[in-house]
């Protein structure tokens, strides 16, 4: 079994593994959008919720670099965030 901890109060509405497989985003109605990846030491999915929209987070897609996923959401903004994590992934 395997725990994955989102921190989000609210509705997941969409998620999307990155291109590598290594991490995935899930988007929700708390207008965050949670990336996820995992630790094999806990073996468990944590996540570094991102909060940048001001309504319901709808959509998510990754860039095919594994680097940044670009967000819609109600709020009639895209938003494009980085995903990049030093202690994980390589340059």
């Amino acid at each position: 079994q395997v725990l994955v901890l989102l921190r989000v109060n609210g509705a997941a509405t969409m998620c999307r593994w990155s291109p590598e497989g290594n991490k995935f985003a899930v988007a929700s109605s708390a207008k965050i959008v949670a990336i996820c990846h995992y630790e094999e030491k806990h073996k468990w999915w944590p996540s570094k919720p991102t909060k940048k929209h001001k309504s319901t987070v709808l959509s998510v897609a990754w860039c095919p670099n594994n680097k940044f996923i670009v967000t819609g959401s109600t709020d009639y903004r895209c938003r494009i965030i980085s995903a990049f994590d030093p202690e994980r992934d390589s340059e």
